[in-house]
């Protein structure tokens, strides 16, 4: 067991419900706040729930992650008040509380343009839930004791009607995914970005794992931007610079 007590934000989502299980077997003490008692875009929200709680790290699974949906108006508001603002909340709550934080980023950092992209390439998104996220990681490496985990997974079927045969990615199934990003909350270490991921692969390649019927489309037939490889290098894990 570790001897830590640890919050995590977004346990109600499609990793946090699953990643839960885990983290509830090896953690003496486990807060997992619904949204409507623990809001991370509020400042208020967060130190109301964390009053009297001795929180030792904070793990942030939060986030809006609808792609296509960040860059309509609504969207790209919710996008920076989860994405952004939130991550900023948590970050100087944990460096004023001396606690760690562990933030779940992803690999739409990137702009996709070469793949194989390690920790210390530089980070460039091409849509706002990439813009959102990126600039989540910048206020987390505010913060000497966090770490960053940035990872991509998709439900245990594949979740579209269609895939792309020219989008490449180091995205897996959730199942496949949970214990490698499971062995990095649990390995923590100060001011670190790590990758997780599986090997190289098309999106098309990886839908027809589990759906022999998709749908076959190309970046270039979609109405908004997608990185076209996002796939993650043979290094896995550097310090902030």
């Amino acid at each position: 067991m570790v001897l830590e007590n640890i919050l995590v934000t977004g346990a109600f989502g499609r990793l946090g419900s699953e990643l839960t299980k885990f983290i509830k077997k090896d953690y003496e003490l486990v807060f997992t706040p619904s949204r409507e008692e623990f809001s991370i875009d509020s400042m208020e929200s967060i130190e109301k729930f964390c009053e009297n709680k001795k929180i030792d790290i904070i793990l942030n699974l939060a986030a809006y992650t609808d792609v296509p949906m960040s860059s309509s108006l609504r969207g790209s508001v919710q996008s920076i008040l989860s994405n952004a603002i939130g991550a900023a909340n948590l970050t100087m709550y944990s460096i004023k509380n001396n606690i760690k934080l562990i933030h779940v980023s992803t690999d739409a950092v990137f702009d996709g343009t070469k793949g194989g992209y390690n920790p210390s390439d530089k980070i460039c998104p091409i849509t706002n839930y990439g813009r959102t996220k990126a600039s989540s990681e910048l206020v987390v490496m505010c913060h000497p004791n966090s770490k960053i985990i940035r990872t991509s997974f998709i439900s245990d079927e594949f979740p579209y009607t269609y895939a792309l045969e020219d989008q490449y990615t180091s995205r897996d199934y959730l199942s496949k995914m949970l214990p490698l990003i499971y062995e990095e909350v649990l390995r923590f270490e100060p001011s670190t970005v790590v990758h997780v991921g599986t090997e190289r692969k098309t999106m098309l390649e990886l839908a027809v794992q589990t759906n022999d019927n998709i749908e076959v489309k190309k970046v270039s037939d979609l109405n908004f931007k997608v990185p076209l490889d996002n796939s993650f290098g043979s290094t896995k894990r550097g310090k902030y610079v």
